[in-house]
């Protein structure tokens, strides 16, 4: 069991999170009614934003309750964790109906939701017993797929404040990584909503993922590396930022928002991976994930 106080610090993290995946399941879902017909389909969705808005809501509640210190129980925990549960089944209804619909818009709307929701759902499963990361449920993934979902979560975001987001995939497969789906999409997340938050008033978030051989320091852990650099063109930092910008709770924006760097290194240091920044006054940010990978098996050559 964690100290109170600690857990109460990873509870605050995960709820955090949860908080992203929530915004951009009501994001989606606003867009869906917009997209829709007259008639039941949209009053359907609409009632699911409902939902989905009232989550939040209890979200900033517990937010904010464990910001100021006060005391939440465990069974205080549990029972927001039954009822934001509670109102992702009431969204999830949604999907079967939905996916009906012959209209790509629709589709690809209802994928982002479902993707979003299923990451909540894993996350609210933590709340109860918090931990920084998945103890537990590693398996290979496919890096690339959730690249393209993750950044599909941020679009809405990202056009709202006139960013365009650019992604380069590489012609061959990206290897395969040993880890939780959910935590890697949380790190992306965070990072991808931090180069947005950068721009506000438009700009380039440039994605790139490759294959990458090991450096000295990498080679004991993996000699197959998956890189991932999210680069934007905001303002950069100075340098006596950059050596702050992990800290818990440091932020350059105010509010509950320095939690997202910290969780981001917490979960790649978890994965053996490593996060670095490389920025400079109006020459933008760059944050580049490398991860060990697992490198395609070689074929046996047959002997003749």
């Amino acid at each position: 069991m964690l100290p109170e106080r600690l857990q109460q610090k990873r509870a605050l993290e995960i709820l955090h999170d949860l908080g992203n995946y929530l915004m951009s399941v009501e994001g989606h879902l606003t867009i869906l009614a917009s997209v829709l017909p007259e008639g039941q389909p949209r009053r359907s969705v609409q009632k699911k934003l409902f939902y989905a808005k009232q989550a939040i809501a209890m979200l900033k509640d517990y937010r904010n309750t464990i910001s100021r210190y006060e005391e939440v129980s465990l069974a205080d925990f549990q029972a927001l964790a039954d009822e934001l549960r509670t109102n992702f089944n009431h969204i999830e209804t949604l999907i079967p109906k939905t996916q009906r619909d012959t209209s790509d818009a629709v589709r690809k709307e209802m994928r982002s939701v479902h993707t979003a929701l299923w990451h909540a759902t894993e996350l609210s499963l933590r709340i109860v017993s918090p931990t920084p990361v998945s103890t537990a449920g590693h398996h290979l993934v496919k890096v690339n797929e959730i690249v393209k979902t993750t950044l599909a979560l941020v679009e809405e975001t990202a056009q709202a404040s006139s960013v365009a987001c650019y992604l380069s995939l590489p012609a061959t497969k990206l290897h395969l990584v040993s880890g939780n789906r959910t935590d890697l999409s949380r790190v992306l997340m965070n990072l991808f909503l931090n180069a947005i938050q950068a721009m506000p008033q438009g700009g380039k978030l440039s994605i790139k993922a490759q294959n990458a051989k090991a450096t000295a320091s990498e080679s004991p852990i993996s000699q197959s590396w998956v890189r991932i650099s999210i680069t934007d063109t905001g303002p950069g930092m100075i340098a006596s930022l950059q050596d702050k910008i992990f800290l818990d709770n440091f932020s350059t924006k105010g509010s509950l928002r320095g939690m997202g760097l910290p969780i981001a290194r917490c979960i790649v240091e978890a994965h053996r991976g490593s996060i670095q920044l490389t920025s400079a006054p109006q020459k933008g940010t760059t944050f580049l994930v490398s991860l060990p990978a697992r490198p395609p098996r070689s074929r046996r050559l047959k002997k003749t």
